[in-house]
């Protein structure tokens, strides 16, 4: 038998309140989980109710818009986080390592030091926010990056990398195209001996391998660490043939080592 009790208006029947309690409860959390499955679906970023954190979500994993995330993280939790990982989450870096481009304004306009400061500043990993945005292939990032005063040649901390090296290594033309037309050195060397050719050839796109040997007509004969030239890491016929034909002649050098057959 229900009990029963009087709250001022009436009896209630207290066990069908808690079960209609329960149910309520029950109906919410199944109301949550959709939108939760409808905004990771649609690859859109949420904000974490309990701490104010932008995270991606699955967003990162499956990618956004049909393309994979730059950042390189999944689902986050800050229970397992380190400090550094948790300070990326919330920085413009992260935002601009995703391609978003709103997200990457905001972050840098809360900062302490003021945007044009921050958007100047390394992560821990010696990433500074256009190296992120640039390797993500968000052209609206680094175009915003550069409006505030970015360095269009700032090298990464460990492989002393510039951001047209991360457009070019990802097959972003788009992104290659702003960057020398901002003036970005297209025959800038990293630490493995590789210009932005080299990763455009690498990467198999042909329209960064263009833009990039039309930019510095030496380019496509400059060898890296491993004494390779653009054309020799290649890694489709059409890239290769392209840097093939931006290859000026060397005396002493014949065509079976200029290809790399020997």
């Amino acid at each position: 038998m229900s009990d029963k009790r009087f709250n001022g208006s009436g009896l209630v029947d207290e066990g069908t309140t808690r079960f209609e309690s329960f149910e309520s409860t029950r109906d919410r959390a199944n109301d949550d989980a959709r939108d939760d499955a409808r905004q990771t679906a649609a690859g859109a970023r949420a904000m974490d109710a309990r701490d104010g954190r932008w995270t991606c979500g699955r967003a990162c994993a499956i990618g956004v818009g049909g393309g994979r995330c730059g950042c390189g993280r999944g689902p986050v939790s800050s229970t397992t986080q380190t400090l550094d990982e948790c300070t990326f989450d919330r920085s413009a870096h992260r935002r601009a390592a995703c391609g978003d481009v709103e997200g990457m304004r905001r972050a840098l306009e809360r900062s302490k030091v003021g945007a044009m400061t921050a958007v100047r500043e390394s992560d821990a990993h010696g990433y500074r926010v256009m190296h992120h945005a640039a390797r993500s292939g968000s052209v609206e990032c680094v175009e915003s990056c550069l409006a505030l005063g970015a360095e269009v040649d700032a090298r990464t901390r460990a492989g002393d990398a510039t951001a047209l090296h991360k457009a070019c290594a990802g097959g972003h033309a788009g992104v290659v195209r702003v960057l020398l037309d901002a003036g970005a050195s297209a025959g800038a060397v990293d630490a493995d001996g590789e210009t932005p050719l080299h990763k455009a050839c690498a990467s198999g796109d042909a329209a960064c391998v263009r833009a990039v040997g039309a930019a510095d007509a030496t380019a496509a004969n400059a060898r890296d660490r491993r004494g390779k030239t653009p054309m020799q890491v290649a890694t489709t016929e059409k890239t290769r043939a392209i840097a093939a034909a931006l290859v000026i002649p060397e005396a002493g050098v014949g065509e079976d080592e200029r290809l790399g057959e020997n």
